[in-house]
């Protein structure tokens, strides 16, 4: 059975680890203690392992964002699982403790940036195309 938790410093190299399935960065591990230190220290960030059978298989996060006029919403990112245990619910259950999450902190909205090809995962999640549309500006 899936267990979703908070992160923990010591799953950060296995996070890392996974997060390269959607991302080619990889920061060294002599950085992890201070990539922690920071990451850690936001009130408004939430990381969420999932584990099977006592191992680290699947990650997310959701940003809290606090509007101009008062509400809130929580933004999901890096939404992610191990290749090999794909389709069998990690996913949703991740989302499903993020959207938790998102409730608790009193937001009205939980959004996210997808790829194409994830718009049949993130529907039967209840995530739905609402007409606005992301783009990106890397800074180099």
């Amino acid at each position: 059975m899936v267990k979703c938790r908070s992160i923990r410093f010591e799953d950060m190299k296995v996070v890392i680890g996974l997060l390269k399935l959607i991302s080619d960065f990889v920061p060294g591990e002599s950085e992890y203690e201070k990539i922690w230190k920071e990451y850690s220290e936001q009130n408004n960030v939430f990381g969420v392992v999932a584990e099977l059978d006592g191992k680290v298989v699947g990650y997310g996060s959701i940003f809290i964002e606090t509007k101009i006029r008062g509400g809130r919403v929580g933004h999901v990112e890096d939404i992610v699982c191990s290749s090999d245990k794909q389709r069998q619910g990690i996913g949703s259950e991740i989302l499903d403790k993020l959207f938790e999450i998102s409730k608790k902190e009193n937001c009205y909205r939980c959004s996210l940036v997808r790829k194409p090809q994830n718009k049949i995962f993130y529907n039967l999640n209840h995530y739905e195309d609402d007409g606005r549309f992301s783009m990106t500006r890397f800074i180099k």
